[in-house]
């Protein structure tokens, strides 16, 4: 298999990390995503496996500079992806109860679960923490916009920069991490 597409495999001896040196720091780079991803959202260690999901699918989303700056998916399929369907982890999702499922009229037409990652542009791996329920919906309303969002949009309402420059400190980010200049291409 790997000979037809150009890959030299090449056994490594067990306990030698510097022999997968690019494949050790490439998982280690994943872990440290998902542990700050379940640290912020506040979420399970249980659920580390689907937040490593998470990360690894935004990984082929965004660009590297081993690919001179373009996204793993742009390389292989030769288009940009499409990032109009991705929501912040954990926000409130409601998941709706198709027609057959419901015995009458007074059971409720959604269930409220957290996003948890994605599978496709339309179908998402989503956490009941009541029930500790995981599941694989496609037919969801996503709460779009997390509270630091709202937040900043109601300074920017106010028109006070200074304020906004202060709640994108206190919130970990710098203004030019928000607004980047754009760079002639």
């Amino acid at each position: 298999m790997w000979e037809t597409d150009n890959i030299d495999f090449q056994n490594t001896i067990a306990y030698t990390y510097n022999q997968a040196g690019h494949t050790e720091r490439g998982f280690q780079n994943i872990i440290k995503h998902a542990i700050n991803i379940l640290n912020d959202a506040k979420l399970p260690v249980k659920l580390w496996f689907e937040i490593s999901q998470t990360v690894t699918y935004l990984k082929n989303l965004w660009s590297h500079s081993f690919l001179q700056g373009q996204t793993p998916h742009k390389k292989i399929n030769n288009k940009l992806p499409d990032l109009a369907y991705l929501r912040v982890i954990d926000n409130k999702t409601w998941v709706i109860i198709p027609k057959p499922s419901k015995n009458h009229k007074f059971i409720p037409r959604a269930i409220i679960y957290r996003l948890l990652t994605y599978t496709g542009t339309n179908q998402y791996i989503l956490w009941n923490s009541e029930s500790n329920r995981i599941i694989y919906a496609r037919d969801v309303a996503i709460d779009k916009w997390n509270t630091i969002y709202n937040k900043i949009q109601n300074q920017i309402r106010e028109n006070d920069d200074e304020n906004i420059e202060n709640l994108l400190y206190k919130s970990g980010y710098k203004i030019e991490d928000i607004i980047k200049p754009n760079k002639p291409s």
